[in-house]
Parts: C-alpha cells; sequence; structure tokens
C-alpha cells in the first residue's frame, strides 16, 4: 500500500498523562499523572469561594462557608462554631429570603470557565455563565465536507 493522493496527516505530540491540582486560592498547577512534577501553574486571580456580609447585622459573627456547601456561623469571643441549618445550595435557591429573625438573604452562584493550553498552562479563552448561556442558544457553524 502506498499512500492516498493529496491526504495530510497532523503529527500530534504525545503528552504525558497529568493531573490537575487546584487551591482554594484559586491557584490551578498541572502535574505529571506518573511521576507528580509541575509542568505549569497558572493563578486565576481570584478564590474559589468567596462570601461578603453586613457588619451591622452580624456585629463579631461570622458565616463560614465550607467547601461541601455547609455553612457555619463563627460567633466573636467564646461564641465558638455552629453549623446553619442550610446550606450555601439552598441559599442560592431561595434567594433573596427573609429569616425568622427578620433577616434578608441574599446569594448567587457565579461561574467562570477557563480554557487552558495543556502544554503551557497560558489562558486561551474563558468566559462565565452568562457568556455559557448564550453560547448554548447559538447554532453551531455548518459541518464542512472534508474529511
Amino acid at each position: 500500500g502506498g499512500s492516498g493522493g493529496g491526504m495530510v496527516r497532523s503529527e500530534r505530540r504525545r503528552m504525558p498523562p497529568m493531573a490537575l491540582v487546584v487551591s482554594m486560592d484559586g491557584t490551578v498547577s498541572a502535574v505529571k499523572a506518573d511521576t507528580g512534577s509541575k509542568m505549569w501553574t497558572l493563578s486565576l486571580n481570584a478564590s474559589l469561594l468567596s462570601s461578603w456580609q453586613n457588619e451591622t447585622i452580624f456585629h463579631d459573627n461570622t458565616i463560614v462557608p465550607n467547601t461541601d456547601g455547609s455553612l457555619f456561623l463563627f460567633g466573636g469571643g467564646d461564641g465558638g462554631m455552629q453549623r446553619l441549618p442550610i446550606t450555601m445550595h439552598e441559599l442560592v435557591d431561595h434567594s433573596p429570603f427573609v429569616s425568622d429573625d427578620g433577616t434578608m438573604y441574599v446569594a448567587d452562584k457565579v461561574s467562570h470557565f477557563y480554557v487552558v493550553s495543556r502544554s503551557t498552562g497560558l489562558v486561551e479563552a474563558e468566559f462565565d455563565t452568562d457568556d455559557a448561556a448564550s453560547a448554548l442558544n447559538r447554532r453551531p457553524p455548518p459541518a464542512r465536507g472534508d474529511d
């Protein structure tokens, strides 16, 4: 067998298996899956989880979000830490709502997506949930017929 006329094969360099390690401060590192050696590190300049609260209402108390979605109230002084009866997911789903003590809670989930070069760790594109929703509503370009 000879080669077919005009057919071009692209040569792709085989990349080693890798794992992504993400920390809460927004740092993403790629490591080789077989050795654990670092390939690259990317700082997204934003933490993966954040919260804000009105200090007038909460005084010395702080609401602390956990990575599993649970919420804790940390009391100043000897108040200790107590688990709240609502999760972050429930808070977002029912937002805004008013609690029994008259406090209004407002929550929102914001997702930001990155397209990152596997070999260099450079950000090639980024978009948020609004961009993703509009992209899903767009029709794909017509298929090209060059197989």
